[in-house]
């Protein structure tokens, strides 16, 4: 979890490595969290202390999703943010500074207004809460979501990946949901890996289900937001990020370095041997989805897939 701001436990000062037990109050800044029972004895954060009404600091936020280009988009605002020509004008908050605050969207609402540029993932935003916002949105096939997920977990080396007996509690930190099939003491990464491909796509799609409302949550059309196709992003990447720091209020020389850096960082040969990009293709789930799977997908998701122009069939 993204930690920011001065720490107290039960009301007193103490360092970030101070142990902490479920009934704890966790003050991250100001913002209170109750320390809970996750599984095999793990604890978690849940907040408790009250999301701002209203964040009146201009925010310019990037909205994606794991296994979207979070860290080819990561790459290119943060390389955006260490440029030493900046003034006070360029980013709303800081001038030099972002953030990617993974899925924990609680965090983001309390620190957002910090940052110049900031990015979440997974989740939707109230954007008339913001007196000032813009949002880039970046999608792409739920389906190929669920491949991308599937075999990624299979290797990942993330933390929560990795429990046994895991609830949701734990998976709070990615904003999942732990699947119904996991059996006792598996973890998410053995399940994928001991059960058949379609009981593991299965899963992941389990998985996404907070990802998948979030979807169907935001505005179809909102003039403070800009929305991306993942499917369309190949070959046309310096011209779609010369749109985003454009709409972001950058100046022309930012928006021209931001163009450069997204053709020389663009997905190919050299990602897909650093392990992240596996395959970047789109409808990889034309192959992989059993005509079984695709239907129980349908029957939960025709309209994510209605909403936003992807095929049925």
């Amino acid at each position: 979890m993204c930690l920011l701001g001065q720490l107290r436990l039960n009301g007193k000062r103490v360092g970030a490595k101070k142990e902490i037990q479920s009934g704890d109050e966790w003050t991250v800044g100001q913002t209170i969290y109750q320390v809970v029972p996750g599984g095999a004895d793990r604890l978690g954060l849940r907040k408790i202390s009250e999301d701002p009404k209203r964040i009146s600091a201009p925010i310019r936020v990037h909205c994606g999703f794991h296994k979207c280009m979070t860290m080819y988009t990561r790459r290119i605002y943060r390389r955006a943010a260490r440029v030493k020509r900046f003034s006070p004008m360029v980013f709303s908050g800081s001038p030099t500074r972002f953030r990617h605050f993974y899925h924990r969207k609680d965090t983001w609402l309390d620190n957002c207004h910090r940052f110049g540029m900031s990015s979440l993932s997974g989740n939707y935003l109230d954007l008339d809460r913001f007196d000032d916002i813009k949002a880039v949105r970046f999608i792409r096939d739920p389906r190929d979501l669920v491949i991308s997920s599937y075999f990624y977990h299979r290797k990942a080396g993330e933390r929560w990946c990795r429990y046994q007996d895991p609830t949701d509690v734990d998976f709070e930190a990615v904003n999942g949901c732990v699947p119904s099939d996991l059996g006792e003491g598996q973890t998410l990464q053995e399940y994928v890996n001991e059960a058949s491909q379609e009981e593991g796509l299965w899963a992941e799609i389990e998985f996404r289900k907070n990802h998948f409302e979030s979807m169907l949550a935001w505005p179809e059309q909102d003039e403070r937001m800009l929305l991306f196709r993942y499917e369309n992003l190949p070959g046309n990447e310096a011209k779609i990020f010369g749109e985003i720091f454009t709409f972001f209020d950058q100046p022309g020389w930012l928006v021209r370095k931001a163009q450069k850096d997204a053709y020389a960082f663009r997905a190919g040969a050299k990602e897909a041997k650093k392990g992240h990009v596996r395959n970047p293709k789109s409808e990889q789930w034309r192959k992989l989805f059993t005509p079984e799977l695709n239907q129980r997908f349908l029957d939960l998701y025709q309209p994510l897939l209605e909403r936003y122009c992807y095929p049925v069939d």
